[in-house]
C-alpha cells in the first residue's frame, strides 16, 4: 500500500498561502479555483474549504472512484481539500476538470451541527471510457473526533481520530492511532491498524488483515487473506475465520479464555498461553479451557494455520 503521509505533509505546507473561505465552508474563489498543482501522481488541487475546528465533532464521507486522507491533525481550522485528475493517472487542465465536475458529478462538502459531510455522488448513471476524474479528499480535522467513511473505488488513510466506522469496495484501509472502537470491512483490499484504543473488528473479502494493537478484539475474519492482531482483551464470543490464510493472534499475558479452533488443513499452535485444560485435543481440532477459561475464542480456518501466543 502506498505511503501517502510525507506527501500530504508537503502539500499542506506548500498550500497553506492559498486563499480559504471561514467558517461558512465556501469555496475558493467563484466556482473551480485552482489554488496549486500537486506535482506527484498528476493531481490538480481543485478545491479548499475550511471550518472552525472547535466545531467538528465527527465526520460523514462517502465517496465513489476516490481516495480519502484524514490527517486528524486540526487544532484551530478544519480543512477539505478536494483534488482530481482524469482516469491512468493523466493530468488534465483546469478547464478540462472544471468540465467534468459540472458534467458528471455532485460535490458536497458541508458542516452541519457537528458533522462534517463530504460527498460524492454522480448525475448520470454512464460515463464514457476516459471521461471520467480520479478524485481525492485531504481532511485535517480534530485529532478525537469520529469518522464514518464509505468508499467505492478507494483507499482510506487515518493518521489520528476517535471512533471509526469504515468500509471499501475495491480499496485499502490504513489508520494510525484510534483512542475509540474501530469497526473495519473491505471488498478487495487490505486492512492496517496501528492502534486502537478501543475494541476493533475487521473483515475483508480479498485481503489481509494486520492490527498491530487493540484494546480489545470483538472480530476478524477474511476469505483469502492473513489475519495478524495483537489483542489487550477479548470482547464478548470472539469469532475469527479465514479460508486460505493463516490466523497469528497475540493476546496480553495469562489472559483466561474458551477456545473452539478448528482447521481443515492447517496446523495449530498455542504457545506460552499458560495452563491450558483440553477437552478436544487432535491435529485439526482444539477445544480447551485457558487459565481457567473466561471469554469465547473461536477460530476456523480451511487451508490456513492457526498460532495463539502471549503478547
Amino acid at each position: 500500500m502506498k505511503k501517502r503521509i510525507l506527501a500530504i505533509t508537503t502539500l499542506a505546507f506548500l498550500l497553506g498561502a492559498s486563499c480559504v473561505q471561514a467558517n461558512n465552508g465556501s469555496d475558493n474563489g467563484d466556482g473551480l479555483s485552482i489554488s496549486s498543482v500537486l506535482q506527484k501522481d498528476n493531481f490538480r488541487s481543485v478545491s479548499k474549504k475550511q471550518f472552525d475546528a472547535s466545531q467538528v465533532k465527527s465526520m460523514d464521507v462517502r465517496t465513489v472512484s476516490a481516495d480519502v486522507d484524514v490527517m486528524g491533525d486540526a487544532t484551530d481550522k478544519a480543512t477539505v481539500e478536494m483534488l482530481a485528475k482524469g482516469p491512468n493517472n493523466k493530468s488534465l487542465s483546469e478547464s478540462e476538470i472544471k468540465e467534468r465536475l459540472e458534467k458528471y458529478y455532485d460535490i458536497t462538502t458541508e458542516l452541519n451541527g457537528s458533522q462534517l459531510t463530504v460527498k460524492v455522488e454522480f448525475k448520470t448513471k454512464h460515463i464514457g471510457n476516459n471521461q471520467g476524474l480520479r478524485l481525492r479528499f485531504i481532511l485535517h480535522t480534530p485529532s478525537a473526533a469520529d469518522a464514518n467513511i464509505k468508499s467505492v473505488s478507494g483507499d482510506v488513510e487515518l493518521t489520528r481520530a476517535g471512533q471509526v466506522n469504515i468500509s471499501t469496495t475495491s480499496g485499502d484501509i490504513e489508520l494510525g492511532h484510534l483512542s475509540g472502537d474501530a469497526v473495519t470491512a473491505s471488498v478487495s483490499g487490505d486492512i492496517q491498524v496501528s492502534s486502537v484504543g478501543g475494541s476493533f473488528s475487521g473483515s475483508t473479502t480479498s485481503g489481509d488483515i494486520k492490527a498491530g494493537k487493540v484494546g480489545a478484539l470483538m472480530k476478524a475474519g477474511s476469505v483469502s487473506g492473513d489475519i495478524q492482531i495483537v489483542a489487550g482483551k477479548l470482547g464478548q464470543d470472539v469469532k475469527m475465520k479465514t479460508v486460505s490464510g493463516d490466523v497469528d493472534l497475540k493476546i496480553k499475558n495469562n489472559a483466561g479464555m474458551d477456545l473452539h479452533l478448528n482447521t481443515l488443513s492447517g496446523d495449530m499452535n498455542l504457545n506460552g498461553l499458560g495452563a491450558i485444560n483440553y477437552s478436544t485435543k487432535s491435529k485439526r481440532k482444539v477445544v480447551a479451557q485457558v487459565n481457567g477459561g473466561g471469554k469465547e475464542l473461536d477460530i476456523e480456518t480451511v487451508s490456513g494455520d492457526i498460532h495463539i501466543s502471549q503478547s
